[in-house]
């Protein structure tokens, strides 16, 4: 065992014994074994172990085991006595057995080791004034074999030294440490020093009470310890740097141009004397949050522009909610004011909790120019206004980005891809990744990323479902207004759909059919269904029709060419990139030449 630092509690007028095997014989009524010249030896010593018995055994013989391996020693014939002499003495402890006829007679343990080093003392500490002593030393080298410490503790007065059990204040205190085994004992040197050298202070109380229109809070420390010198760190709960501040001869102190509207983690710790001893640990943290402050953020807002009719137009504006390093506060609602050209007045004004605003704005001509301010509001005041200006010039013409993709990158994120038309110098500019489910409308469920004008993709991640269809929107911004988007879907997992589309039929003139169908329930999609497939098939024949039909087809769907008289089978599947559904619900359909427009069918399911 590599000798190391030891701690020991303080221990008087104790003293040690260690009781080793005896150093005679080890007895019994079937023989004797000795060891000389003893069972406690110095290492690189030799022994001598005799074993005598009371009989003649046809063999006797010595075994030696140790803390790795045991092995045979000496063997005789006929004969009651048999001596060895080891001069490979390990270290610790090793067993000698004696075997008589295979059986084991007796043993005797020998150990071997060495004298302890002397001690050197480290440190000595005690956990405030009524706390006791203990003291940290190096051992040395290891002796192998039961050693013992005893720590003795004088307090000096006078010309005499006066054994005590804990340090007080006032006068020098003496420790030494005393090391012995069964080959030798060593003590220390005295090791001196003083209360304020050892004793650590408890940690103290503390108050501490925020300006609740600053953003400064006053720390009050409580110590009845008599300390003098104090230290406070502290830090927002979400960070891991500390600041720290000391106090000289006070007990209270200011902090200042704290971040408004943060929890603050706060510690104190203190020390008896200024210029020496030692620090007590830290106070159990308190938590506080410190007041609002007026936003300091600027919304970032984009908007879309869209006719109603001749007369109206409407608009939605988007914006981000802010950090709260910016917003300084709880956001009570956000403020948008409408200026029509250079007007001095809003023409409209609201107020809304929410990150979008939709407004229907009269339309006066093809230039009218409004201006847009959007500001945001805690219980301290208002952000700095952020300004759009507003046109409803036509921009139908603008070339939007291309080739645009959403694809699974795993872990439950979307990475959807664009490219701007060749040589299009017109999209050098930033552009908006809008997404949501594709059965919803109202803009409360859309969500959207900013992308600079240096990429061509964004990943999307957080709040995206599996086995939903998501619908991608990428535009071009024109100077905070939208341009026109490109389409696409995806969704992050996908399987087949549960179910068929529900479809009906109708037979028209001119031997064709015409399938209509609905949507399939978001829930039952499991994805994006990117094609529908007609299977149609006359019931007089095995010989079968695949008719794929894609989404623009608007849920509709005419088969021409079709024979009079015949009777079919119809039906569909619906399929994501994953799979297709089953397909197994049919309508049997039997066009009539005579009747024309009149079907015999009465458009229900058979279970093909």
């Amino acid at each position: 065992m590599e000798r190391g630092l030891q701690k020991k509690w303080i221990i008087f007028n104790v003293t040690f014994l260690w009781f080793l095997m005896k150093t005679g014989p080890a007895l019994s009524y079937l023989g004797i074994v000795t060891a000389s010249p003893g069972v406690l030896l110095p290492l690189a010593s030799s022994v001598n172990i005799t074993c005598s018995l009371s009989w003649i055994a046809r063999s006797l013989k010595i075994e030696k085991k140790n803390s790795t391996h045991s092995f045979f020693i000496r063997q005789l014939f006929n004969t009651n006595t048999i001596t060895v002499h080891d001069n490979e003495l390990s270290p610790r402890q090793a067993t000698y057995m004696c075997l008589a006829d295979k059986k084991i007679v007796n043993g005797i343990y020998v150990e071997a080791g060495v004298p302890p080093d002397q001690p050197t003392i480290l440190n000595c500490e005690q956990e405030g004034e009524l706390g006791r002593i203990y003291c940290l030393w190096k051992e040395g080298r290891e002796t192998f074999i039961q050693t013992n410490y005893t720590l003795q503790l004088w307090q000096r007065r006078g010309e005499r030294n006066v054994t005590v059990d804990s340090v007080r204040h006032g006068g020098e205190y003496i420790a030494v440490v005393t090391a012995s085994n069964g080959l030798g004992s060593n003590s220390s040197h005295p090791y001196a020093f003083t209360f304020f050298d050892a004793v650590t202070p408890h940690p103290p109380n503390k108050t501490i009470v925020c300006d609740i229109v600053s953003s400064n809070c006053i720390v009050t420390v409580q110590d009845r310890q008599n300390s003098s010198h104090f230290q406070i760190r502290y830090r927002p709960t979400d960070g891991t740097k500390w600041q720290r501040v000391e106090i000289k001869r006070k007990n209270s102190y200011t902090l200042e141009d704290l971040q408004p509207f943060t929890k603050y983690e706060f510690q104190v710790s203190c020390k008896f004397l200024i210029d020496r001893g030692k620090w007590s640990n830290w106070s159990q943290p308190v938590i506080i949050q410190t007041a609002e402050g007026v936003p300091n953020g600027m919304l970032d807002v984009w908007y879309r522009w869209s006719d109603i009719d001749s007369n109206r137009r409407n608009i939605i504006l988007f914006w981000k909610p802010m950090s709260t390093t910016e917003a300084r506060g709880l956001i009570r609602h956000y403020e948008v004011l409408f200026y029509r050209g250079s007007d001095r007045s809003p023409v409209h004004n609201s107020t809304t909790r929410d990150t979008w605003l939709s407004k229907d704005i009269d339309r006066r001509s093809d230039r009218t120019t409004y201006v847009i301010v959007v500001s945001a509001h805690n219980s301290k005041g208002n952000s700095p206004p952020t300004h759009i200006n507003v046109t409803t010039e036509d921009i139908s013409g603008q070339p939007s980005p291309v080739n645009v993709v959403a694809k699974s990158s795993g872990n439950e994120n979307m990475t959807v891809s664009w490219e701007i038309p060749q040589d299009d110098e017109t999209l050098d500019v930033d552009y908006i990744v809008e997404w949501k489910e594709q059965r919803e409308k109202h803009p409360s469920y859309t969500y959207w990323v900013k992308v600079s004008k240096t990429s061509r993709s964004a990943t999307i991640s957080g709040n995206l479902s599996p086995y939903v269809c998501y619908e991608f929107r990428v535009y071009p911004l024109w100077e905070g207004r939208a341009g026109i988007p490109t389409i696409t879907t995806g969704s992050i997992k996908q399987e087949a759909p549960y179910v068929d589309p529900e479809f009906h039929y109708e037979v028209q003139k001119h031997n064709s059919i015409l399938i209509t169908w609905k949507k399939i329930p978001p829930d039952k999609r499991r994805g994006c269904i990117v094609e529908y497939t007609i299977y149609m098939q006359s019931m007089s024949s095995s010989k079968q029709f695949k008719i794929p039909v894609n989404q623009s087809m608007k849920y509709q769907y005419e088969i021409s060419n079709i024979q009079s008289n015949v009777r079919y089978v119809l039906r569909m599947s619906a399929s994501t990139t994953a799979g297709e559904s089953l397909g197994n619900l049919g309508k049997e359909v039997y066009p009539d030449a005579q009747i024309g427009t009149v079907f015999k069918s009465l458009n229900k399911y058979i279970k093909l």
